[in-house]
């Protein structure tokens, strides 16, 4: 009997954790999305009165700062309406056409910015689309990609967390 409440004890104990981690990487995925689509609307809203001046100076301060500001932005663009790159984080590709990452579509809200799961370098990318509109007249959009390996590590460190709690939760038990 006494085994048999240990091993439901052990279960139980493994499938909460199970449960939690799925919990904390959502939670983790969920607060790095809002983060990026902030920064992606913030920089579309500063944008559209430096697109429609055609200050291409200003734009490219305002991604370089924001690019510079976070280490797990792997990059970021202004693009016109026909898809030309105007200012990119990666200069060499201002005037390409912008080509979006192929992925899972994660969300798309009403003002018509989409967040995308692609594949990229080592973990892959969280890709954030918004639109510049400026007075109701639609100018172009922002992207901005996240690494998707600095959330990886948080979940990790999470994990780690736990599992180390709970580690020290058993022995402090037994003494």
């Amino acid at each position: 009997a006494s085994l048999f409440v240990v091993l439901i004890l052990v279960l139980s104990t493994l499938a909460f954790s199970l449960i939690t981690l799925r919990i904390l990487n959502r939670r983790i995925l969920n607060e790095v999305i809002k983060r990026a689509e902030t920064l992606c609307r913030s920089t579309a809203s500063t944008a559209g009165y430096t697109l429609i001046s055609q200050d291409l100076l200003g734009l490219d301060n305002i991604v370089y700062r924001i690019k510079a500001s976070s280490s797990d932005i792997a990059y970021m663009a202004i693009v016109n309406l026909e898809g030309e790159i105007l200012v990119h984080s990666d200069t060499k590709k201002t005037g390409e056409l912008f080509r979006p990452g192929a992925g899972k579509v994660l969300q798309k809200a009403e003002d018509g910015t989409s967040v995308s799961e692609i594949a990229g370098p080592v973990r892959g990318l969280i890709e954030v689309r918004t639109p510049i509109d400026f007075m109701e007249k639609p100018l172009g959009s922002v992207v901005l990609a996240i690494d998707k390996a600095v959330m990886v590590e948080a979940q990790r460190e999470a994990r780690s967390r736990i599992l180390a709690d709970r580690k020290s939760t058993r022995l402090t038990a037994r003494h």
